[in-house]
Formats: C-alpha cells, sequence, structure tokens
C-alpha cells in the first residue's frame, strides 16, 4: 500500500525519464465501469473497482521506436508504503 502516492509518482516518472528520455508520461486514477477520460488504458470493470487503482503509462515521442522492455529503479519504498497481505486489507 502506498501512503505518500505524490513521492511514488515522481519517483516512477523521474526513473522513466532518465530511462527513456524520448517518452512523455501520463497516470491518473483507473476509472471502472465506464470509459475514462485517458482512455482504454485506465479503464476497467466495475468489478474490479476495489483495487482502487492508479496507472501509469508513456508513449514514445518519436515515429520509429522499438518496444523493448526497461527496467527502473525508484529507491526503497520503506518510508511511505507498506505490503499488506489481503486479509487486513481495509477499504
Amino acid at each position: 500500500m502506498i501512503h505518500n502516492t505524490e513521492e511514488f509518482g515522481e519517483r516512477i516518472h523521474r526513473a522513466v525519464q532518465r530511462t527513456l528520455p524520448n517518452w512523455a508520461g501520463i497516470d491518473g486514477a483507473i476509472e471502472y465501469g465506464g470509459r475514462a477520460a485517458l482512455g482504454a488504458a485506465f479503464t476497467k470493470t466495475r468489478e474490479d473497482a476495489m483495487e482502487k487503482e492508479w496507472q501509469f503509462a508513456w508513449r514514445s515521442m518519436q515515429t520509429a521506436s522499438t518496444m523493448n522492455a526497461v527496467v527502473i529503479r525508484i529507491g526503497s519504498l520503506e518510508n511511505f508504503a507498506e505490503v499488506r497481505d489481503r486479509d487486513h486489507y481495509t477499504a
């Protein structure tokens, strides 16, 4: 569970910018049960609504780019995140 979503998002965007400097990123809340303003990548069914997801997406700013997997490093999350099992999830 991410407690400081601003810090998490900033780290993700900075790490991707270092790895993919010619790509543009966007992030936003998933919309459940209807088409999201940000498009299909940000849309899921009502049945998934308990997830309360936030999505990150990037696209190349160049027409001829390759689609290879990349690894990003954002550092330790221990100051603002924790792992919880599903039995302790609170909505």
